[in-house]
C-alpha cells in the first residue's frame, strides 16, 4: 500500500483555491494573486493519490495570508514533513483529523504524541525532531480553527489539546534577568522525555563536548590543514559561534569593531546586522583579541586574497573571511541571497530562497571535511577518537568557559573568605555562559552545569584541564581579563 507523500512544485502560481466541506457547510477561498512564483512549494498527497485538501490549504494560506510570514521553502518543507507524518499516522490507525472522541487517550493528537514518544524511546527519532513534529501539528489545529475550517470547540473545550500558561526566566542581551509569559499545551514534548545520555548536553541537539585532551589532539591535527580551515575551527572553539555565524563573518566585521570589553572584540549578529545568527536572533560574538589579530592577518594573506578574486564580492572588505578554494562561501549569508534575488519570484518569498539552490551553501563542506579528512587523519594515531560536529565545538566552548569562570570564582572567594566578605555564587558562571552562548532560556545553560557535575567529566578535568590546552586556548588571558565578567554579573553581591 502506498503512503501519503510530499511532491514539490518548482514554480508554484496559486491564484485561486477553494475547499468545500459540504458535510459541515464550510468552505474557504483564497483569491489573492501572486506577483510571481513560490519556489519548491510542497503539496501533500494522500495514500489514495488525491491531494490532502485541508493540509494544502493550510500551507498555501500561510504564505498568502496578509499577516503571514515571508515564504521560506525550508521552513515550509518542515511544516509539510510534520503534516505528512501526521497524515500517515492517521491513515495507518484509521483516524480522522477532525474527529475527537470523549476519551482523551483515543484522540488523534494524543495518540500521535504517544507514537512520537515511542520512536524517541527506541532511539528511532531525536527528541528535537519529535518536539518539532508535535509543535507543527499544534500550530496546524490552532490555525485552521482560527480560520473557521474546524469547530472552535476543538481548542476552546480542550479537545485537540489543553492550553497551559507558563512563565519562563531568561537573561537578555544586556545581562539582566527577564520573565516571559508563554502559552504551552499538554501535547508539548519536554526534553526530559529524551533517553538519558550522561555524555551529552541537550542544546539544539545531543551535543558531546570534547574533553581537554581531545581538544589538544584536534588542535594539533588542524595545524596540518590550511590556515583558513584551522582558523574556522578556532573561531568555533574559542567563541562558541554557530556554523552560520562563522560562515557569514566578513572582513569588515573584524576591522570595524566598535566595542571592546575585557580584551574581547564584541561583534553583534542577527537582527538587522549582516552577520547571521540562528533564526535572526540578536546576539554578540566575543572574540579574544589574540584571535582577532590572527583573523586579520589571515584576511591580508595571499591565500585569502586569491580566494576573494574568484568570489561574488571580489576584493572587498564586504567579502566573507572564509571562502573555499573556488571562492564560494561555506555558508551563504542572507545579505548575499537578497542581493542575488530572482526578480520573478513572488515578493512574499524570503530573499534567502529566491535564488537558485545550487548557489546556496549551508555549511555542508565543513561536515564533509570533518568526516572525510579531519577524523580519518586523527584516527591514524587515535583510533577511538569520537565523531564530532562543528556544533559540538560550541558545547566544548561552553564547558571550557564554565570551568574558567568556576576557577575565577574559587580564586576570588578564597580572598573574600580571608577578608570575611560575602562569597560569590556559582550562578554567576552560569549567567556568563548563557550570555556568551546566547541561550534564551537559562534552563538550557544549566544543562552545562549538570554535565560538569557528572563524575566522568569531572574526573577528566581533574587530570587534564591544567594541561597545555590552557595556554593554547588563552584561558589564562581569560583568567586575568574576564574576572570582571565572571564576577560582576551579580553587581550587588560582587561589590559587597
Amino acid at each position: 500500500m502506498s503512503k501519503s507523500k510530499i511532491i514539490y512544485i518548482n514554480k508554484f502560481y496559486p491564484t485561486e483555491l477553494h475547499v468545500d466541506f459540504s458535510s459541515k457547510e464550510k468552505g474557504y477561498q483564497v483569491l489573492k494573486e501572486l506577483s510571481g512564483y513560490l519556489p519548491k512549494f510542497p503539496i501533500i498527497v494522500q495514500s489514495n493519490s488525491l491531494p490532502w485538501r485541508i493540509g494544502n490549504l493550510y500551507l498555501v494560506r500561510l504564505v498568502l495570508d496578509y499577516k503571514g510570514p515571508q515564504y521560506n521553502p525550508e521552513t515550509h518543507k518542515q511544516k509539510a514533513i510534520a503534516l505528512v507524518e501526521y497524515l500517515r499516522f492517521l491513515e495507518s490507525e484509521n483516524l480522522h483529523y477532525a474527529q475527537f472522541p470523549v476519551q482523551k487517550r483515543r484522540r488523534p493528537t494524543y495518540r500521535f504524541r504517544n507514537y512520537l514518544l515511542d520512536l524517541v524511546s527506541k532511539n528511532e527519532m531525536a527528541i528535537s525532531t519529535a518536539q518539532s513534529r508535535i509543535n507543527q501539528v499544534i500550530s496546524f489545529y490552532k490555525t485552521v480553527v482560527e480560520w473557521g475550517l474546524l469547530e472552535k470547540s476543538l481548542i476552546k473545550d480542550g479537545l485537540a489539546f489543553e492550553q497551559i500558561e507558563k512563565t519562563i526566566s531568561y537573561i537578555n542581551n544586556t545581562g539582566f534577568s527577564k520573565s516571559l509569559a508563554i502559552t504551552s499545551t499538554d501535547l508539548a514534548i519536554s526534553s526530559n522525555n529524551a533517553p538519558s545520555d550522561p555524555d551529552a548536553i541537550m542544546d539544539e541537539g545531543r551535543l558531546k563536548p570534547l574533553t581537554p585532551s581531545q581538544q589538544i589532539i584536534l588542535l594539533d591535527t588542524l595545524k596540518g590543514f590550511s590556515r583558513g580551515i584551522e582558523l574556522f575551527f578556532l573561531v568555533a572553539l574559542y567563541t562558541g559561534a554557530r556554523l552560520q555565524t562563522i560562515g557569514t563573518l566578513r572582513i569588515r566585521h573584524l576591522k570595524n569593531v566598535l566595542r571592546w570589553e575585557d580584551g574581547y572584540a564584541i561583534i553583534p549578529y542577527g537582527g538587522s546586522y549582516d552577520l547571521d545568527g540562528k533564526k535572526g536572533r540578536l546576539g554578540q560574538l566575543w572574540v579574544p583579541k589574540s584571535l582577532l589579530d590572527d583573523l586579520l592577518t589571515y584576511a591580508n594573506s595571499q591565500a585569502a586574497i586569491d580566494r576573494r578574486k574568484s568570489s561574488f564580492y571580489g576584493e572587498s572588505d564586504d567579502n566573507y573571511l572564509f571562502l573555499t578554494r573556488n571562492g564560494t562561501p561555506y555558508y551563504t549569508s542572507r545579505k548575499e541571497t537578497n542581493e542575488r534575488r530572482d526578480a520573478d519570484a513572488d515578493y512574499r518569498v524570503d530573499g534567502e530562497h529566491a535564488i537558485e539552490d545550487e548557489s546556496l551553501k549551508k555549511g555542508e563542506a565543513i561536515g564533509v571535511l570533518i568526516r572525510q579528512e579531519i577524523l580519518p587523519k586523527i584516527r591514524i594515531t587515535h583510533p577511538h577518537f569520537p565523531s564530532f560536529s562543528i556544533h559540538d565545538l560550541r558545547a566544548t566552548y561552553g564547558m571550557n568557559l564554565l570551568e574558567a569562570c568556576y576557577r575565577l570564582i574559587d580564586r576570588e572567594n578564597f580572598i573574600r573568605k580571608e577578608k570575611k566578605q560575602p562569597l560569590i555564587g556559582y550562578s554567576n558562571a552560569v549567567d556568563v555562559v548563557q550570555i556568551r552562548l546566547n541561550h534564551k532560556s537559562r534552563s538550557v545553560t544549566e544543562r552545562y552545569l549538570k554535565y560538569r557535575d557528572r563524575s566522568k567529566w569531572k574526573a577528566k578535568l581533574i587530570s587534564e584541564f591544567e594541561s597545555r590546552l590552557i595556554g593554547e586556548m588563552s584561558i589564562e588571558v581569560e583568567d586575568e581579563t574576564s574576572a570582571s565578567t565572571c564576577l560582576i554579573i551579580n553587581r550587588e553581591v560582587a561589590s559587597a
